[in-house]
């Protein structure tokens, strides 16, 4: 399944910007309605998709935080304990 970039998006939101102000620029086939509505998904989409990669580089920085804390507090109560 292929995405569409950015300017593809910006392309499309255009030519239906342009379809919706002059009637007569319509192509045959899907209502422009129809196409609209395909597009804010796409774009939707691509914003949730932003969103969760955001949330799991996070999370991964997270847990690599937790295991520097807590290999440190493991290394403190073993040189405590050979002491």
């Amino acid at each position: 399944m292929s995405s569409f970039n950015s300017t593809e998006i910006a392309a499309l939101e255009k030519k239906i910007l342009d379809c919706k102000r002059n009637p007569k620029l319509v192509p045959h086939g899907y209502p422009v309605s129809t196409v609209s509505d395909l597009l804010e998904t796409v774009r939707e989409q691509k914003n949730l998709k932003k969103k969760y990669q955001r949330l799991a580089q996070m999370r991964g920085q997270v847990i690599m935080e937790i295991f520097s804390i807590t290999s440190r507090a493991v290394d403190r109560t073993t040189e405590e304990l050979s002491e």
